[in-house]
């Protein structure tokens, strides 16, 4: 009954990425197509004054365990600003979140303006964090600091952990902060452009920050995707995450998930 009526609730429409052209494509979200799947979302603002973050936080791992439990994914990352400025809110959004079904990672925004060291004994994890799944890797980093400047990646960081995987079958990138000017708010970092350019197994990068966006722009052949938010005060219309597939046939699927209107895909 679950999928009848999951499949019923569904738009069915995605994005096809393959060799760095994105391209729309009916699909069935039933079919036994994935070999991968994971989920992002960004922007709980926990803490948020004339917010609903309570609720925002309760609803999206409500939601992210429904659909793991209908397409099991590999992990979910929450890819900053989980709090709101203040350092105390961050045990409790932490406490919230953790009650996913699936493999938990973070990222540090602008507004999650806590010090290294409270992130990692909060986490279990450094602000900057890789981990492999089989063949895949996946690299997180920090784009601020404890006062909330926007910054670019750690380039020492990610050079080391690049080369380190350079045989890795893919590599999956997570950043709060944009590193182009492409957006509203997003930073300038030709750098770390030239960096991934040099690394053809960087499959795709994962942003936030920016609450309006949740297109996918390129750079070179490298998919930055966005995701809205699901919670704060601003941004896209719904609250919602991004589920990522990739393919048996060597291609990558993906769409966003409304959690507040009956889980509709928004059709890209």
């Amino acid at each position: 009954m679950l999928r009848r009526n999951f499949i019923r609730q569904m738009a069915v429409g995605g994005i096809i990425i393959a060799n760095g052209q994105i391209f729309a494509r009916n699909f069935n979200p039933f079919a036994n197509d994935v070999e991968f799947r994971f989920s992002v979302a960004s922007d709980g603002h926990y803490g948020q004054p004339d917010t609903d973050y309570e609720e925002y936080f309760e609803t999206i791992v409500k939601k992210i365990n429904y659909y793991h439990a209908l397409f099991p994914s590999e992990f979910v990352v929450f890819n900053g600003d989980i709090i709101h400025d203040e350092p105390q809110f961050l045990t409790p959004a932490h406490k919230a979140l953790s009650k996913v079904k699936l493999p938990l990672y973070a990222t540090k925004g602008n507004h999650d303006k806590v010090t290294p060291e409270v992130w990692e004994n909060t986490w279990g994890f450094p602000q900057n964090h890789d981990f492999t799944i089989g063949e895949r890797s996946v690299l997180l980093g920090t784009t601020s600091d404890v006062e909330g400047t926007y910054l670019c990646p750690d380039m020492d960081w990610f050079s080391a952990r690049l080369d380190e995987y350079k045989s890795a079958r893919e590599i999956y990138i997570f950043l709060h902060i944009t590193p182009n000017d492409w957006t509203d708010h997003g930073v300038s970092c030709p750098e770390f452009h030239d960096l991934l350019k040099k690394y053809p197994n960087v499959t795709a990068a994962f942003n936030g920050h920016d609450h309006h966006e949740d297109g996918i722009k390129t750079e070179g052949k490298v998919p930055f995707m966005f995701d809205g938010h699901f919670g704060g005060s601003w941004g896209t219309e719904y609250r919602g995450f991004r589920v990522v597939e990739k393919l048996k046939n060597g291609t990558m699927r993906t769409y966003l998930m409304n959690p507040d209107d009956q889980y509709q895909v928004k059709e890209m």
